[in-house]
């Protein structure tokens, strides 16, 4: 069976690179957050990076939760992106998300203006194991394109941040390639009989062995650690 993900698909979920699709190991500081205006959060190279690391064009999940919290903005963040990329969100879909200037400050006191996001529409979407054929399904969400809000909106599954992602139209999908560390996944198409996509049904079998929590992230490694063992 083809898994592969649809080559025109009407949307992608934007994120942050993880392990080998990073080329630049930055982390967000918590310790070293100031409410502003405009909010100044610190920025720092990881454990595993170099010195000569700098701050990729999106940072989203766990610790932006955090950090936003204590940089004093208003619940409903859902990703920090640097000003060439809220530059074009801007420009093709400016009334349908809100962008709250601020800046990230390095360790040597150097500054960058980047801007939080808080899209304007929010879908509530279905669990990929509940999914309808046809849906777009990426990791364990999925929807139906008809009943996207907007072209730039939250895609939901759960109230934490690992189940909530930055979704955008193709067109500006378009108008964002290039950005190196700037994630574009692509949807599934959910075939005739529903449910999850092969991949997603096995890692899901695999991390309820493990105890873990759903995550595309991990989709190649869990299968591939499968396969091992056979």
């Amino acid at each position: 069976m083809n898994d592969l993900p649809e080559a025109s698909s009407p949307y992608v979920i934007l994120r942050e690179g993880v392990g080998p699709e990073k080329s630049q190991f930055v982390e967000l500081n918590r310790a070293k957050v100031e409410p502003g205006p405009p909010p100044r959060i610190g920025w720092a190279p990881s454990s595993y990076g170099k010195s000569s690391d700098r701050p990729g064009p999106i940072f989203g999940g766990y610790a932006l939760e955090k950090v936003s919290k204590k940089a004093g903005l208003a619940p409903g963040i859902i990703a920090i992106v640097s000003e060439p990329v809220h530059s074009v969100l801007q420009t093709l879909a400016g009334d349908h998300f809100e962008g709250v200037p601020l800046e990230l400050i390095g360790p040597e006191g150097d500054r960058a203006p980047y801007a939080a996001i808080r899209p304007r529409a929010r879908l509530t979407g279905r669990k990929a194991s509940e999914a309808r054929p046809g849906d777009l399904q990426w990791g364990n969400a999925a929807f139906a394109a008809a009943d996207a809000p907007a072209p730039v909106f939250v895609l939901a599954i759960s109230q934490f941040s690992d189940g909530q992602h930055l979704v955008v139209s193709q067109t500006i999908a378009d108008a964002l390639r290039g950005f190196p560390d700037l994630i574009q996944s692509r949807f599934h198409k959910t075939p005739e009989g529903g449910g999850a996509r092969p991949a997603v049904a096995a890692l899901t079998r695999i991390l309820e062995r493990r105890g873990q929590p759903e995550d595309e992230d991990v989709v190649r490694g869990a299968l591939r650690d499968e396969r091992e063992k056979k």
